[in-house]
């Protein structure tokens, strides 16, 4: 394999992880906003919250 078909696999191989890690910031932003949303509605409703915070509970277990 010459230098240059390397070089130019390698740039691929990294523009991949990086928009990988592109597409993961933005889910995460977008995960982060839907979670202060929800947390802003239960926060004018405290019973929603209880109920959300026990399901929360038993999911991860």
């Amino acid at each position: 394999m010459s230098d240059e078909t390397h070089s130019h696999r390698l740039s691929a191989v990294l523009e991949a992880i990086a928009d990988a890690a592109r597409e993961r910031q933005r889910r995460r932003a977008e995960a982060d906003a839907a979670t202060g949303l929800e947390r802003r509605r239960a926060a004018r409703n405290p019973d929603k919250q209880a109920a959300t915070q026990a399901l929360r509970r038993h999911l991860t277990r």
